[in-house]
């Protein structure tokens, strides 16, 4: 699987990586994911400050999902 990942307002290390990847390497478990595209955004203005989106190119029509909350987890 590929993984892209783009970062607004965030710093992408290692640990945060890790942690991104993992519930996606779980879903092949569960489906063929050829692909995942990951935006994360942090906007210190608004409210909620955060933003994640995930699109997953999988057989079929492909899966979107996008989520706001107050912290990033």
């Amino acid at each position: 699987m590929k993984i892209q990942f783009r970062l607004l307002g965030l710093n992408l290390n290692s640990s945060l990586r890790h942690w991104l990847k993992q519930p996606l390497e779980r879903l092949q478990s569960l489906i063929s994911v050829a692909g995942a595209a990951v935006v994360l955004e942090q906007r210190r203005d608004d409210a909620p400050a955060f933003r994640a989106f995930v699109s997953l190119a999988v057989p079929g029509p492909d899966i979107h999902a996008e989520a706001r909350d107050h912290t990033l987890e």
